[in-house]
């Protein structure tokens, strides 16, 4: 018996149409069969894996994927970029979204080489929103996927309400790794947005003042001496204030203020 649906891996095209003659001509001469054109096709090795080597989880993230667009074309949004407030949803809508496995979904999205930035975005503010840390470790290890959306792994991070203070400085100092030596922070954008943990976040006072200093001493970026001096002063860096306080005009407006 003979099943009509056969796999032949090649190295390339030329050895794929060899190997597919070669295989016509036996079938015919050996056993009477014939193989149908509209049946055929030589694809390369990433849509074979994509057609046939789908992971559970790919089917999964195709499928949140989509439930996502329904849920933003029910409420109207033109924007897929626009938030989606959980609370303002639909029972329904909220049932559906309680059933996804997001931080699985959330994991294989930081495998791939570019994450989907609307998808991303509404599984880490449902994760804020549930109070789930349980993802942190795996955002800093791909910190870089998340280049597109380091504001939205910043709001994430302040939404935690329950981390234990070691936990939360032990997330500071790898904010403040990032700021030193990665290509996220390239940007005074992202590095504006890195300090507001430090700026903004109940209980995330840096405990390193003297990392802040040193970054300080190096950035002539206004915006991000501004957020290096206010987390100084949350940090309560008095010592350096008061060795400042002289010296103050050499800062930008901006700082000053």
């Amino acid at each position: 018996r003979y099943s009509d649906d056969f796999r032949i891996f090649c190295r390339g095209k030329t050895e794929a149409y060899e190997r597919l003659e070669s295989l016509a001509a036996k079938l015919a001469h050996n056993h009477g069969l014939s193989v149908q054109p509209g049946k055929t096709e030589i694809i390369d090795i990433e849509k074979f894996r994509r057609k046939y080597l789908t992971s559970p989880v790919a089917v999964e993230l195709d499928s949140l994927r989509q439930k996502f667009e329904e849920i933003v074309g029910v409420l109207g949004f033109e924007d897929p970029y626009d938030v989606i407030d959980y609370d303002s949803l639909e029972e329904d809508a909220q049932h559906l979204i309680d059933s996804l496995n997001l931080r699985e979904l959330l994991r294989a999205q930081l495998r791939r080489v570019e994450i989907d930035v609307s998808l991303f975005r509404f599984m880490l503010r449902r994760l804020g929103q549930l109070d789930d840390d349980g993802i942190v470790d795996e955002l800093f290890e791909s910190i870089e996927s998340c280049y597109p959306a380091i504001p939205e792994v910043v709001r994430y991070l302040l939404s935690l309400r329950t981390l234990h203070p070691a936990r939360q400085a032990e997330i500071g100092r790898r904010i403040l790794a990032l700021l030193q030596d990665s290509v996220i922070a390239h940007l005074p954008f992202h590095r504006c947005w890195l300090l507001s943990l430090f700026t903004e976040g109940d209980g995330w006072e840096c405990d390193q003042p003297d990392k802040l200093r040193g970054l300080l001493s190096s950035t002539r970026d206004p915006l991000t001496e501004r957020k290096l001096v206010l987390g100084m002063g949350r940090a309560r860096s008095n010592y350096w204030f008061r060795e400042t306080k002289s010296d103050l005009m050499r800062f930008e407006a901006w700082t000053q203020l």
